[in-house]
């Protein structure tokens, strides 16, 4: 009796130190707990071995799990059936949560038997990731957006960090730039404000998610930030006369993309657009002051003013200042007849019988063939004028038998004023008069004193000039041309003939004459006198020399 109570305490001493690897029951079965494999977020493999000795029957066996630890067949588990044998399983185990740790132990249960379990292993269940939706983009400002997004599942564990990430390359990550709105611990919309965007600049964004089993992305969308409107100041106007004045502004920001067009727009109502009067200077590249020049304004008128810049975003005006222009009274200017018609010249004549405020810094005569000449056609500028009063000009290089348009004008700050219209025509030159002039001088002569005849086929009166000087007053041809003349050298006179017609000889068809006045004393040349001695009592000695008319002499010094 002693010896069987010896062997059964041996039997229970080697049972209780063999559970620390497996559990033995009735002394004749042994369960094993192996690792779990095969661990998804909510599932997991579970393994086992049991060992059986004899003939015992085991009516249910498998594995149990909880959260706490010490799993018994009270807690999940699963049931592989019944067994009389030794068995390795496997055994699957489902309905668990992510990212949680679990505790399994194989069991084995009969009727005759108590429920053994093998010993405890456990395991975590993986993470699962969180999904998360990139959905719209509201608010585009030129530097900024709202990205719109939405948690759709949560993931185990929670997302540490969410938010939006973005680039202008294309599908970003939390790498770029990004947004970080924190710990998400539960499904829904978000919205992330993006900053420091560049305008007119497109962008890719996505949204995203961070557990600890990575970083999940939204789709990407992309957007194009607005432009930005350009900054312009309105300066004081500048340079202002009856007519004109210089616009002064300054951009100082210049937009983007850059202005296309710049300058300034007024009326004389108030808050100008483009629409009404404008400059434009064109494209902009940097930020600076500019000026424009402000055009056909009306004498003592109040104008407002705004500097503008134009970019794809629209036209930024600057702030409205005013001007007025200066009170000028008006130039007046009248057209006189032509005089001095000839065939390729003529004389102009006009008056200017009031000079404005301002003085003219332009005078003379415009002509064509065509009707109301003005300055940008044929003209002769005779410069500035600071006296009312006539002036005349010639005008050159006309056509033979032409009908010309003439007209006198007069230019000052507040414009280009011209007189009436007055027409005439040049003569033709194959029926142009031609005078002729008698009783002139000999070429080299002492004459100092003249009565010149005029003449000529058709010629009824004449002009003259002498040695280039003034031209005379218009002359009927049965008045001769009397004067003196006492300098010596080469003199010339210059007569143009007028036909019954009106038309004039031509001026470069003049007729001239020219003499040359010497009063260099004669010399008297002798011939025909004796040579040597001679018996002869009596001489005829001849005396003779240019321009010698009359001698006289003596003999001996007598």
């Amino acid at each position: 009796m002693n010896f069987f109570r010896s062997i059964n305490f041996i039997l229970i001493m080697a049972a209780i130190i063999f559970v620390s690897q497996t559990t033995v029951f009735a002394a004749s079965a042994t369960v094993t707990t192996q690792a779990v494999t095969n661990v998804t977020a909510n599932s997991a493999t579970g393994n086992g071995t049991i060992v059986v000795e004899g003939k015992l029957k085991i009516d249910q066996y498998g594995v149990c799990w909880n959260t706490t630890g010490t799993s018994t067949t009270d807690d999940s588990k699963t049931k592989e059936g019944k067994t009389s044998k030794s068995v390795t399983f496997t055994s699957h185990i489902t309905g668990l949560l992510p990212n949680t740790r679990y505790f399994v132990r194989a069991y084995a249960a009969g009727k005759k038997i108590d429920t053994a379990y093998g010993k405890e292993v456990s395991f975590r269940t993986d993470p699962i990731s969180p999904i998360v939706l990139t959905q719209s983009i509201s608010q585009i400002r030129p530097n900024s957006a709202t990205v719109n997004g939405t948690i759709d599942t949560l993931g185990t564990p929670h997302p540490s960090q969410h938010g939006v990430c973005w680039n202008t390359a294309g599908n970003p990550t939390v790498a770029d730039s990004k947004t970080q709105e924190g710990e998400a611990t539960e499904i829904g919309e978000f919205t992330s404000r993006i900053t420091g965007l560049s305008p007119f600049t497109t962008y890719y964004v996505k949204a995203y998610a961070t557990n600890t089993v990575g970083t999940s992305y939204g789709r990407v969308i992309d957007f194009r930030t607005n432009p930005l409107e350009p900054v312009i100041i309105t300066r004081a106007v500048t340079d202002i006369t009856t007519t004109t004045a210089v616009g002064n502004g300054n951009i100082t920001t210049l937009g983007i993309p850059k202005p296309t067009a710049h300058g300034f727009c007024w009326n004389s109502t108030g808050n100008p657009k483009i629409s009404n009067n404008s400059t434009n200077e064109g494209k902009v590249t940097t930020t600076g002051a500019f000026t424009s020049n402000i055009t056909g304004l009306a004498p003592y008128t109040t104008y407002y003013v705004k500097a503008y810049a134009t970019n794809t975003i629209g036209i930024a005006y600057g702030n409205q200042v005013e001007f007025t222009t200066i009170d000028a009274l008006a130039l007046t200017v009248t057209t006189q007849a032509v005089a001095g018609i000839h065939s390729t010249t003529a004389t102009g004549n006009g008056h200017i019988t009031d000079l404005g405020v301002t003085i003219p810094t332009a005078h003379g005569f415009c002509w064509g063939i065509e009707s109301n000449p003005t300055v940008d056609g044929s003209h002769i500028d005779l410069g500035a004028v600071s006296a009312t009063g006539a002036f005349t000009g010639d005008i050159t290089d006309l056509t033979f038998g032409t009908t010309y348009y003439i007209r006198a004008y007069a230019t000052n700050e507040a414009g280009t004023v011209y007189g009436k219209e007055r027409t005439f025509t040049t003569s033709n030159a194959a029926s142009a008069p031609r005078a002729t002039v008698s009783n002139t001088p000999a070429k080299r002569t002492k004459q100092t004193s003249y009565r010149l005849q005029i003449a000529g086929m058709g010629v009824v009166s004449y002009k003259y000039r002498l040695d280039q000087g003034a031209w005379s007053e218009e002359l009927p041809v049965n008045e001769r041309i009397v004067f003196e003349v006492f300098s010596e050298g080469v003199h010339t006179l210059q007569v143009l003939g007028k036909g019954s017609t009106g038309a004039w000889q031509a001026f470069e068809e003049a007729t001239v004459i020219s003499w040359t006045i010497d009063t260099t004393p004669p010399e008297a040349i002798l011939w025909n006198y004796p040579a040597g001695t001679v018996g002869s009592v009596a001489v005829d000695i001849r005396v003779g020399g240019v321009d010698v008319l009359a001698y006289r002499y003596r003999v001996d010094k007598g």
